[in-house]
This record gives structure tokens, sequence and C-alpha cells, in this order.
């Protein structure tokens, strides 16, 4: 996928605000409920578009995923000795 970089200037408003220029909001179809990433990269600011789920994710443990990962090892391990 090609990428065009475009430039526009903008001013920083008081208490850090900006406005993202609408031709821009429009092509990247932010609203006003659009949340956004911002990250500093040297002396840049890079702005990206997050999606936000509608449904609680799961968060798993260290200690889960190890038990994931060894039931994982060992159900490899047993499907290995079946094919020889």
């Amino acid at each position: 996928m090609k990428s065009t970089v475009t430039n526009q200037y903008i001013k920083l408003q008081p208490k850090g605000l900006i406005t993202i220029p609408k031709k821009m909001r429009d092509q990247l179809k932010l609203t006003d409920q659009s949340v956004l990433r911002i990250s500093r990269q040297g002396q840049q600011l890079i702005l990206e578009p997050v999606t936000i789920l509608d449904y609680p994710v799961r968060q798993y443990t260290d200690q889960e995923v190890q038990e994931y990962l060894n039931y994982d090892r060992l159900e490899t391990k047993k499907h290995r000795q079946k094919l020889n």
C-alpha cells in the first residue's frame, strides 16, 4: 500500500490543544469520538487512530500463559509421536 505524506501547518492552542484539519479527519474517518494514540519519536509527534473494543478483553496472568505454553508443548510432542 502506497503511503502519501501530507504536510499542513497548524498552531498549538492554549493548554496544548491542536485542530486536525477537516480534510485529514475526513480522509482518516475520524469523528469527535475517535481515540488517538500520541507518541514521540525524536522531535516528531505521531498521532495514530486506535480502535476501542466495545466488549471486555480478558487479560491472562503470566502463570496462565506459562501453563498454556506447557500444555501446548506437551500436546505438540504427543501429536508428533503419533505421526512417527
